[in-house]
């Protein structure tokens, strides 16, 4: 809503032009559709196809206020959705139809949006809200279950990013980009479904590494590459800066 016609254009020609992905926001909240509407007589979804920017490889974050029909056109089009669960209820933005989104084969990745609509960026978070509140919304306990919270959260977010030949799964051929996470903690314990461990009881403080294209970038507290003191003075500061200003 915030883009001018010529703008999304432009950039899908660029995008094609270049062979670059685009990303989006699409359909977060109802207040950006009746916008769109209003100027174009489209949703946003149709008025992102109608300009061409649907025929790139395109990651739509939110689409929360989307149509069955929109759903089945973001499938065909295999377009990568990126659900955004706590950002989208802290906002009050609404709930994604993401059962319908599954159920059509659409890609669905989860995302964690920004750190002022989010504060953590967890994303064992995303995935236990993602299993939770569309079970709840629904009224449906067998929706969202926490094999594919677990999906969306691995292969699911490399498949909306375009990425899914590279990472997303442990195979030969790939890059080494993994988590290892700790479940021998009491809330972790009985031990029985590993998906409904990891999604349902594991937080981020069961993390024990992060491994990135074969990188080690956090082991057990320390982070080998970064200064994370250093970098939270300076974020503190300038904080302090912005609200003082």
């Amino acid at each position: 809503y915030s883009c001018t016609p010529e703008m999304l254009h432009r950039v899908a020609e660029a995008a094609i032009e270049h062979h670059l992905g685009v990303h989006i926001h699409v359909a977060e909240t109802r207040d950006e559709v009746q916008q769109v509407k209003q100027r174009t007589g489209m949703t946003p979804v149709e008025y992102l196809d109608s300009v061409g920017l649907l025929d790139n490889h395109v990651t739509a974050a939110h689409c929360i206020h989307v149509t069955d029909s929109e759903v089945e056109l973001l499938a065909d089009k295999q377009i990568g959705i990126v659900h955004c669960p706590s950002s989208n209820m802290k906002l009050a933005s609404g709930f994604a139809p993401v059962p319908r989104m599954l159920q059509a084969g659409a890609r669905v990745g989860l995302g964690t949006d920004g750190a002022a609509s989010n504060n953590r960026l967890d994303v064992l978070q995303e995935a236990r809200m993602a299993a939770l509140i569309h079970k709840g919304y629904s009224a449906d306990p067998g929706v969202v279950t926490s094999k594919q919270a677990l999906h969306m959260a691995t292969y699911g977010g490399a498949q909306a990013l375009g990425l899914a030949d590279s990472i997303g799964t442990l195979e030969v051929g790939k890059c080494a980009d993994f988590a290892i996470i700790s479940l021998a903690g009491a809330h972790t314990q009985p031990l029985h479904h590993l998906h409904s461990q990891l999604i349902y009881a594991a937080h981020a403080g069961d993390v024990v590494c992060t491994v990135v294209d074969g990188v080690v970038l956090y082991e057990r507290g320390n982070f080998p590459h970064l200064d994370a003191e250093r970098i939270m003075s300076r974020a503190r500061e300038a904080a302090h800066r912005l609200v003082n200003s």
